[in-house]
């Protein structure tokens, strides 16, 4: 494991929500029902989390248009609801419940409007780490309510050269299944992280990939079927997992490209996957190695690549620091007169 500036969990991150209409729950089905259950009709992969619904208890808050998923509010630890007032002004709402699990490392939604969530260490390691850092966390859809879910069998526990636990998530609409990295347990010279897939309707837990190390994760489905891309937590590798019809793991792991080839990458961790319809996939990526450190010295970059249906690649397109996004917002600071 490196010893160069470590991966912040939790921060510069948002998930937008809007309603789950009858289309989009369509059209993220008819993606992927052709001959065998698991092809695409179209030539774009797409991102089988399309059904993910707005929680039902945020139709009775006062914001107006769209709202999303934070955890980058300053001096704030955890999950907040952030949206707009009737009278323009950003504002962030959450239940007290929510503040018992700490920062937050990934979260995802589900069709029923159920928002999962894994707590991670910030700056120090909570004394119930063990316990923690590979507990899954549930919102429920209704009440707001945040209460402890699962807690993930592992193959070892928390320790100075590895205080992390579950670092990434990813809803399927197709099988009601959440997948869930983690690497508690690992070392320098021992991979024993664990890739789970669990379905949110029996609440059983299946190890699908064992002695993997991963960060990031999606499930998706192209013209060759269902996989997972997954973000390997020990280089800038990008993975590709293919999936069965029933969200198991068909065969194995294969490099589909390094962040750090990319003209201007460099050795970062795949954190997030954002696909958009026009087969347009972000990737937020920061460095990480396993320790813990402060926030500024984490700098989340975002790179973006668009799928070649002709060759079925992802083909590199750019890279957006922290500085790109402040000056495509009109925030980024001026230089000073000469």
């Amino acid at each position: 494991m490196r010893t160069k500036n470590a991966f912040i969990f939790g921060i510069l991150t948002g998930l937008f929500l809007v309603p789950a209409t009858a289309l989009a729950q369509k059209a993220a089905v008819a993606s992927v029902h052709t001959k065998d259950g698991v092809h695409s009709k179209q030539a774009m992969p797409v991102s089988l989390d399309a059904c993910a619904a707005l929680p039902r208890f945020a139709r009775h808050l006062r914001f107006v248009g769209g709202m999303y998923l934070s955890t980058n509010l300053k001096n704030k630890d955890g999950l907040f609801l952030m949206g707009r007032l009737p009278n323009g002004q950003l504002a962030s709402w959450r239940d007290p419940s929510w503040a018992e699990t700490g920062p937050v490392a990934a979260y995802a939604r589900d069709k029923r409007g159920t928002i999962y969530l894994a707590a991670t260490p910030f700056v120090q390691t909570a004394k119930d780490a063990a316990w923690r850092y590979r507990t899954v966390w549930k919102i429920d859809s209704d009440s707001g309510k945040l209460t402890p879910w699962l807690t993930l069998p592992v193959a070892g526990k928390p320790h100075s050269g590895n205080p992390y636990g579950i670092l990434g998530m990813a809803y399927d609409c197709t099988t009601d299944s959440l997948y869930v990295t983690s690497v508690m347990g690992s070392d320098y010279d021992h991979k024993k992280g664990i890739v789970y897939r669990i379905d949110t309707r029996t609440n059983a837990v299946e190890k699908i990939l064992t002695g993997l190390d991963a960060v990031g994760v999606l499930a998706l489905a192209d013209a060759g079927g269902k996989h997972l891309l997954l973000g390997s937590a020990r280089s800038s590798a990008v993975l590709s997992v293919p999936l069965n019809r029933q969200g198991q793991v068909a065969g194995k792991p294969r490099l589909l490209f390094r962040l750090q080839q990319a003209t201007g990458g460099r050795d970062d961790r795949a954190r997030r996957f954002l696909l958009n319809r026009e087969g347009e996939l972000t990737i937020k990526a920061m460095d990480f190695d396993y320790t813990l450190r402060t926030a500024s010295e984490a700098e989340e970059r975002w790179y973006l690549y668009r799928y070649q249906p002709a060759s079925g690649h992802w083909k590199f397109t750019h890279v957006k620091t922290v500085n790109d996004r402040l000056k495509a917002a009109g925030l980024a600071p001026q230089a000073a007169d000469q």
